[in-house]
């Protein structure tokens, strides 16, 4: 049995965690790790970055990097990911900019296009259209429910990387063995695209090891996309 457990968040939750996005979690073996905490009144701040591992520690810290206008620097690396949900969270608790951090979220949900960069070629169409169904169906969070992404003292984001064939084989004491889903695992040998590397997000109170996890962030080639539990879809 895996080492992780998930438990689906049911009650006080974003709607969409609540519509299956999201998932409490919690890892019996947990290892120690590098993490960002965001203080009252401060951006978190700068640490040395490093590049994806399948070892069982998470992706380096990074910082947030935003372009004039306030807008976020997207760029293909596991530590902008990281710094991508520190800066919705800084948003959030620390500006009070609702509308910026729901444009960020939003800004990661796929499209069709985007979707089919993380499948596949001969996913059948009727597979994508169930993963596109299920984002029709959820009812986007609104600048007034933001705050339901993640709790004020989950001020620790975490990312781990792996790559389709890492996930699909699930080497026991790899970082797939202990972050990513049972789930996961089952759809990265029938339709993630190979050679792609996907990424768990995960956001914790500072030595809590329970926190929110987010499924499947890849690369679409300009920006982060998420694909989700799109195991739930096709059971």
């Amino acid at each position: 049995m895996k080492a992780m457990k998930t438990v689906v968040l049911t009650t006080c939750a974003l709607l969409l965690i609540g519509m299956g996005l999201g998932a409490l979690t919690t890892r019996p073996d947990r290892v120690a790790a590098q993490s960002v905490k965001i203080e009252p009144g401060k951006k978190p701040t700068p640490k040395p970055a490093t590049g994806a591992s399948t070892s069982r520690k998470p992706i380096a810290n990074g910082t947030p990097r935003a372009a004039a206008g306030g807008r976020f620097r997207y760029l293909n690396r596991p530590e902008n990911l990281k710094a991508l949900f520190e800066t919705i969270h800084h948003l959030i608790y620390v500006k009070k900019d609702a509308r910026s951090a729901l444009a960020l979220f939003v800004s990661m949900l796929p499209n069709e296009a985007r979707a089919r960069k993380a499948l596949r070629n001969d996913t059948p169409p009727e597979t994508l259209q169930k993963i596109l169904d299920m984002y029709r169906r959820l009812e986007s969070p609104t600048e007034a429910n933001v705050d339901r992404l993640a709790k004020s003292e989950q001020t620790t984001v975490k990312v781990y990387g792996a790559t389709t064939e890492e996930i699909a084989m699930n080497a026991q004491g790899s970082v797939v063995f202990s972050e990513f889903p049972g789930g996961a695992v089952k759809v990265a040998g029938q339709i993630l695209r190979p050679g792609m590397t996907f990424y768990e997000v995960e956001l914790l109170e500072p030595g809590k090891e329970y926190g929110m996890k987010y499924h499947l962030f890849f690369w679409d080639g300009k920006q982060w996309t998420m694909l989700g539990p799109v195991w739930r879809e096709l059971q």
